[in-house]
């Protein structure tokens, strides 16, 4: 009987830990997770009245400049308050993204339960991304509240981009959410 090389079984066990981490930061995310109140609501108005976050505040959000600022400083802690703001700032946005595209893929499917000329590469397509995009937003809360928000601006500037184009593909299929039809 052959036994599993050890790398597969560090591999798998690596593959499973990363997975239950996922999944217990989205479960998290979507938790109060010491946020005010309004973090947490679920975004009222239109996917063109609401839009993801301009990727200038993003990029602020993950920046270092105000690290490295405040460590020129000196003050210990002033850093540690900085550290901890952002890092709520930073879960907020993650949670906010994570809601605003939930309401997005919930409009689409209210959308494609009526059209009539569906095309299921683009509806495959569709699905995926939104998958993607709430893994990497599971990602990034897990990563977040273990190292904080300055580790992942690649990552979330990326996560940005992928809203954007997403919200402009939905704009762009769904003419309810184009014409003003508030959705809730």
């Amino acid at each position: 009987m052959n036994a599993l090389p050890g790398g597969v079984v560090a591999s798998g066990a690596a593959g499973g830990l990363l997975l239950l981490l996922l999944l217990l930061g989205i479960r998290q995310g979507n938790g109060s997770g010491g946020f005010d109140s309004q973090v947490n609501l679920p975004p009222t108005g239109t996917i063109g009245e609401l839009g993801p976050c301009p990727s200038d505040f993003v990029s602020k959000i993950f920046s270092e400049s105000d690290l490295t600022f405040v460590s020129s400083t000196g003050s210990s802690e002033l850093e540690r308050l900085l550290l901890r703001e952002r890092k709520q700032v930073a879960l907020a946005w993650v949670s906010q993204t994570s809601a605003f595209l939930s309401l997005v893929i919930r409009e689409h499917v209210a959308s494609a339960r009526s059209s009539q000329n569906l095309r299921i590469t683009t509806e495959v397509r569709i699905v995926a991304r939104y998958g993607q995009l709430m893994l990497i937003c599971g990602l990034l809360s897990v990563v977040i509240r273990i190292a904080g928000p300055f580790w992942v601006r690649g990552l979330a500037l990326y996560a940005q981009r992928l809203c954007q184009r997403t919200v402009q593909v939905a704009l762009l299929l769904e003419p309810k959410a184009a014409s003003g039809t508030h959705i809730v």
